[in-house]
């Protein structure tokens, strides 16, 4: 059993990268939408507010996905070992913390025995 003792942690690690992608973004949402102050030009103002709102917004479907991520590995749902794939294949761009945990899901998930053990999981759980 190689899968299942790291199921838990890795969906509580995404949980927490959740956490930490969504904090930012809903902050970049809220500023997008701010006065900045008289002393910025006009047109770095209607330069920095879609910037703002387009990254908060990246980041808020990026926290969305490693919900998902999470509560797929969480309930064992057959279609969330390839999704967490897909997802730690992409943060792993996300210095320092995403490297990490995509580093560590595809150590854990990517495997064809971890597959085979992964369905196993699933058709009990």
């Amino acid at each position: 059993m190689r899968v299942a003792p790291h199921l838990r942690v890795l969906a509580v690690l995404w949980i927490a990268r959740a956490v930490l992608l969504l904090i930012p973004a809903l902050f970049l949402l809220s500023f997008s939408h701010w006065q900045l102050p008289a002393e910025v030009p006009a047109d770095v103002q209607s330069f920095l507010h879609p910037l703002f709102g387009g990254i908060g917004w990246c980041m808020l479907v990026l926290a969305g996905g490693c919900f998902v991520a999470a509560w797929g590995l969480l309930e064992r749902a057959p279609w969330a070992r390839l999704f967490t794939i897909i997802v730690g294949a992409i943060s792993l761009a996300e210095v320092p913390f995403g490297t990490a945990l995509g580093i560590y899901s595809l150590w854990v998930l990517l495997p064809e025995s971890s597959e085979t053990e992964y369905r196993q999981l699933a058709a009990r759980g």
